[in-house]
This record gives C-alpha cells, structure tokens and sequence, in this order.
C-alpha cells in the first residue's frame, strides 16, 4: 500500500484554525512570491481604504 504524503503535513486545522506553528507544515502559496517589502500595517490598512475609497468614487459616476 502506498503511503499517504499528506499525512506528513500534519494537522492543518490546528495549524490554520488554532494557531499551533508545530502542528503542521504552514504552506505560503504563490502570493509569497508577491510580498516585495516589510510595511508598517497602519500603511497598508491606509493605502487599501483609500484605493477602496477612489473605486467606490469612480464606479458611483458610472
């Protein structure tokens, strides 16, 4: 019988859900690739409420 390489990532739900690190194998994805700079969060909550702001504007003019 083969063996089941996804058992060797652990337990995901506690990783993800409960926020035990040594659970599971925490798996970034390909939006890792996208992260370019460390940034204050105050900054980045700042910029998506205004770029939220500039398209509610420019899709309220139709």
């Amino acid at each position: 019988m083969e063996e089941n390489i996804f058992g060797q990532f652990g337990d995901p739900q506690k990783l993800y859900f409960g926020g035990d690190m040594n659970a599971a194998i925490a798996l970034s994805g390909q939006v890792a690739g996208r992260i370019d700079a460390i940034r204050p969060i105050a900054e980045i909550i700042g910029e998506t409420v205004e770029e939220f702001s500039k398209t509610i504007d420019r899709l309220s003019k139709g």
